[in-house]
């Protein structure tokens, strides 16, 4: 019940602060215009519809470089070259080097026994 009651106050609390922002913007805006005189709202609204085509003019710039960028991209994953060697015929390749053996490193084992062991007794088993 507590994880509900949370939720619930969080969603208030978003809203009100939401509602305060939006309504405190509008207020402001509107103070503001109301305290213009008539050449001043003609030189807001001229300003805002020059603002309107600058702020289009500008996403349609910004949408058009995102474009061309996309279209780069796929053209290089299309257009790519290849980039592998052909297969070279066995009789012109070169035999591969021998792998160094690092045998006389090793303990040289014949033989070994697996020792098992139960409760009691003890058996071995040769291999």
């Amino acid at each position: 019940m507590t994880e509900i009651r949370k939720r619930f106050y969080e969603f208030l609390g978003f809203t009100i602060v939401s509602m305060l922002l939006v309504g405190g913007s509008i207020t402001a805006v509107y103070l503001i215009i109301g305290e213009l005189t008539d050449q001043g709202r003609h030189i807001l609204s001229t300003g805002l519809v020059f603002g309107v085509v600058a702020a289009y003019l500008l996403g349609l710039q910004v949408s058009r470089s995102h474009t061309t960028g996309f279209k780069r991209a796929l053209d290089l994953r299309l257009d790519a070259k290849q980039t592998a060697r052909p297969i070279v015929p066995s009789a012109t390749r070169p035999a591969p080097a021998a792998a160094p053996t690092y045998a006389d490193l090793l303990p040289n084992v014949s033989r070994a026994t697996i020792v098992m062991r139960t409760d009691h007794n003890q058996s071995t088993i040769d291999i």
